[in-house]
């Protein structure tokens, strides 16, 4: 029983992965689902399952809301709910078990809990049955942007909102512009801004120009959404700055642009930046730093005299993963470079070592990298108005059969 929790969480290790590809993605969902028929058939053979879940563990929630949903095992599912707490990550794996199940708008107990007390429950409920809603069910729904006024679950539907393009929400999206909270404030531009919205664009600039928590994605939608011309002053502007290193190379990756690798290669000399430089190359590049031999041991830093830790720690924008990326060699970098600088023209944008276009962004949604899918969903939604943002994490299958109809 332990193992299929622990497959989940092998599951959301390879959504989040920065090796893992949809290929990848397939193979833990096939597992995950072979532990969910083998617990469907040891329950109706009277086995008591439930009794064995450890609600400590990641993915426990997860398969406790299939079996409970599953068997509409009261007491599993009290039990399952009890366990989320405010912990929006146990509210996502609530989310993700309704959405695993086709039958789920008919369950009774599904319609009660979008009333719940718990806003991390409410959350979880709309994310299951709206991200994936046909068109037809989401244009009768903009009021929830009214009742539902709890940040937690506020900013979720307005994620929905904006990924699935649905202009019926417009109006109520463009009320929450000026939302006191920076949380709801951002998530409602973000998602006026994949409606077109112009005037969500110019409110995104605030945003962008100050330290915060939302700084770095507002970066992002500016440089994946803006005109060429002012992406490319902005960046320029950017790299001339004081900001942290660690955001200006991350630009560089959002932006797209060749003309600024050499910024990131030189970026890779200081061992505080090295990582991330090396992780917006490959970004950009598409080149995978240790399986072309460009990386280089983790060399040792004295703290004591670059005073590295405490550096660190004051820097907002350093990636959370970042201690797991590859440690890139410079001099190897640039050769690589060197090598490789005539397939990138100037001015134009890349992503994975290929011009941001529909047909390479389709290619890099079938065959890239998790971050790589990730950064290509949202480009392919601004190249055509109106085409929803692709869910790299959704369930593999679905994705697969979605990515037919590209």
């Amino acid at each position: 029983m332990t193992d299929a929790p622990f497959a989940w969480h092998q599951r959301f290790e390879a959504v989040q992965g920065l090796q893992f590809t949809l290929s990848d993605l397939l193979h833990s969902d096939q597992i995950l689902d072979t532990y969910i028929d083998a617990l469907r058939i040891a329950k109706q053979a009277g086995a008591c399952l439930h009794e064995d879940l450890d609600f400590e563990d990641w993915g426990a929630v997860f398969i406790g809301a299939i079996l409970g949903l599953m068997f509409e095992d009261n007491e599993l599912l009290g039990t399952t709910i009890a366990a989320i707490g405010d912990d929006l990550a146990r509210a996502e794996e609530l989310e993700y078990a309704i959405r695993w199940l086709t039958v789920h708008t008919t369950n009774k107990r599904i319609a009660q809990w979008r009333e719940h007390e718990n806003p991390a429950i409410r959350r979880a409920v709309f994310g299951a049955l709206y991200a994936d809603a046909d068109p037809e069910t989401l244009r009768n729904k903009p009021q929830h942007l009214r009742t539902q006024t709890h940040p937690v679950v506020l900013t979720r539907l307005l994620d929905i909102a904006g990924n699935q393009r649905h202009t019926a929400w417009a109006s109520e999206i463009a009320r929450l512009y000026d939302a006191e909270l920076l949380d709801i404030r951002f998530h409602a531009i973000r998602a006026g801004i994949l409606l077109g919205n112009a005037k969500a664009f110019s409110l995104l600039n605030k945003i962008r120009n100050e330290d915060g928590p939302y700084r770095a994605n507002a970066l992002e939608l500016y440089l994946r959404a803006g005109k060429p011309k002012e992406t490319q002053k902005a960046i320029t502007e950017i790299l001339e700055s004081e900001l942290s290193t660690h955001l200006q190379c991350q630009c560089v990756a959002w932006a797209g642009y060749s003309d600024f690798v050499p910024f990131i290669i030189r970026a890779m000399e200081y061992p505080l930046y090295a990582r991330t430089a090396g992780y917006a190359f490959s970004r950009l590049t598409g080149v995978d730093i240790m399986e072309e031999d460009l990386d280089r041991e983790l060399p040792e830093i004295d703290d004591k005299k670059t005073n590295a830790s405490a550096e660190q720690k004051e820097d907002l924008y350093r990636h959370p993963n970042e201690r797991d990326w590859p440690w890139p060699a410079p001099d190897k970098i640039q050769a690589w470079w060197e090598q490789q600088t005539l397939r990138f023209s100037p001015g134009t944008r890349y992503l994975a070592g290929y011009p941001i276009t529909k047909p390479n962004l389709d290619s890099v949604l079938i065959h890239g990298t998790q971050p790589q899918r990730q950064a290509a969903a949202l480009e392919r939604s601004f190249l055509t108005l109106g085409v929803p943002v692709f869910d790299i994490k959704a369930y593999a299958p679905l994705q697969q059969q979605r990515l037919m109809t590209l």
